[in-house]
């Protein structure tokens, strides 16, 4: 699973290397390229943060529903097999 934390390291190498990049190929200063690569990687390892965050809460939200919904359906299915079931049938310590 992907974390925040990964998310945020991700976005915000990649926003680096873009800007750096970019910023070479432009024949921009060293200073200024420098500054604004760091102001990206900032910016986009919040940004990644946050939707890590978020990514993980849908996640876990979809999880625990596809859970609660296969709970549901083995009860249901539970329910119909005991009123189909004849008393003293299958489950039971009888003797006969």
């Amino acid at each position: 699973m992907i974390t925040a934390r990964r998310t945020s390291a991700i976005l915000g190498t990649l926003a680096f290397l873009y800007v750096g990049a970019a910023g070479l190929v432009q024949g921009t200063s060293v200073e200024w390229t420098l500054l604004r690569a760091l102001i990206a990687l900032v910016a986009f390892a919040v940004l990644g943060y946050v939707a890590g965050l978020v990514g993980s809460a849908i996640a876990r939200d979809a999880a625990k529903t596809e859970r609660d919904r296969r709970v549901a359906e083995a009860k249901r299915e539970e329910a119909s097999l005991s009123a189909v079931r004849p008393r003293g049938a299958g489950g039971s310590n009888e003797t006969y």
